[in-house]
């Protein structure tokens, strides 16, 4: 069994920072060879094909700036930087947003919160020099809480996606003997109720290990199943979504060896 107090405070912050830094690789890889909602922005604004993809990958090539957000404490200054990233992605969403009549697409910033904020809440860990205060601490619990809060709203709303994760699962269980629908939707049902409720808890209560134990699990298993879903095409989002289980994991860990005001 892993001794959570034993954790040097040292290894977690390299942690944060590397899983941050996977995660900014991964997402620009995505666009840069799947493309984002800014491609096909500027596509339906006029733009020539090679203009719109070179406007694209000049935004995808911006978000690196939040990389200089990293620098050391003694340039917190450039911490803000760490926005650059959220803002790019939280702009491709609602372009998304208003590009697709995809069910439950509106739920897409919601369930992203884990990804987008967690270099914004790396960017005043930074500012205090990372020390764990109250303000971060909750701050790492509403991003997280509000992403299980939207990942259950999709799965009450029988997203396909699930629904195809949940064949995929039973298929590797049974082979060639599927679940019946009705079995499906009761799944769903259950694990979004799941979601949603964990979700809120650890919004009021940041620090309750129970459940950021699940949420950790949950979330790196979640993550998982794209790879083993998708192959290879899975990889860049089972990366893309490492704050899904590293935030849980940083709060767990945060919850036994490390007292608020605390330098990590």
């Amino acid at each position: 069994m892993i001794n959570l107090e034993s954790v040097d405070p040292k290894r977690l912050k390299s942690i944060l920072i590397i899983g941050f830094v996977i995660q900014l690789v991964a997402w620009f890889l995505e666009g840069w060879f799947y493309g984002t909602s800014y491609g096909r922005f500027f596509l339906f604004q006029g733009f020539q094909d090679n203009h719109g993809i070179f406007l694209e990958r000049v935004l995808l090539c911006t978000a690196f700036l939040s990389l200089f957000g990293l620098l050391p404490k003694e340039k917190a200054q450039y911490s803000g930087l760490l926005f650059v990233y959220p803002i790019l992605e939280v702009i491709n969403i609602f372009l998304m947003i208003q590009d697709s009549q995809k069910p439950g697409v509106e739920l897409s910033l919601l369930a992203g919160m884990g990804r987008l904020g967690f270099p914004m809440a790396l960017c005043f860990l930074q500012r205090s020099k990372f020390s764990l205060t109250k303000f971060i601490e909750r701050l790492f619990g509403l991003f997280i809480g509000l992403t299980f809060i939207g990942h259950g709203l999709k799965a009450l709303l029988q997203e396909a996606e699930y629904q195809d994760y949940l064949y995929f699962l039973f298929g590797l269980i049974q082979k060639n003997d599927f679940p019946p629908f009705e079995l499906v939707t009761q799944i769903l049902n259950a694990v979004g109720f799941i979601d949603i409720l964990l979700g809120i808890i650890i919004v009021i209560k940041p620090n309750h290990r129970k459940v950021l134990l699940y949420l950790c699990l949950w979330g790196f298993l979640t993550a998982l199943l794209r790879p083993l879903y998708s192959g290879s095409d899975g990889l860049l989002p089972f990366f893309l979504r490492i704050p899904h289980w590293l935030i849980p994991l940083f709060l767990l860990i945060g919850s036994y060896n490390h007292k608020r005001g605390t330098i990590l």
